[in-house]
């Protein structure tokens, strides 16, 4: 898997805060829960994900969670999001067939989605052409 690994060191660079990063033996809560939401986005993945509250991810292996996740993030925060969400069921099929080619980060989901939408311009002007040879094709 190529997800990359953040250590503490680059947690702290970013500014967030050392108590916070969770160990299996004791929960410490954010001082300040802006840090839940600055920590999502610096990792590209839903808020909801960092404090347990994403079930849809649980039982499901870590390519799937980081492709899952950063389609969450993509939807929610990217500036081409919002357009996306209507072909939200095109994504997924796109997740179920690359699987673990699928991609993990919001920036390749929308590198995804122009490949998409340049394939459906096309496919649109193509649809006019022929149906601009057909209309020439049945005049007298």
């Amino acid at each position: 898997m190529t997800v990359k690994k953040f250590t503490v060191p680059e947690y702290e660079e970013a500014g967030f805060d050392r108590a916070w990063i969770q160990r299996k033996s004791r929960i410490v809560t954010p001082r300040d829960y802006r840090d839940i939401f600055r920590l999502a986005h610096w990792l590209q993945v839903p808020a909801e994900y960092l404090v347990g509250m994403a079930s849809e991810y649980d039982n499901k292996p870590p390519w799937e969670v980081a492709s899952r996740a950063s389609l969450d993030f993509f939807f929610k925060r990217h500036p081409e999001g919002g357009e996306a969400t209507r072909y939200r069921d095109d994504f997924e099929q796109h997740l179920a067939a690359q699987t673990e080619a699928a991609p993990r980060t919001a920036a390749t989901w929308a590198a995804w989605f122009d490949g998409f939408q340049r394939g459906r311009a096309r496919e649109r002007a193509e649809a006019q052409r022929l149906e601009g040879s057909v209309a020439e094709n049945e005049k007298p």
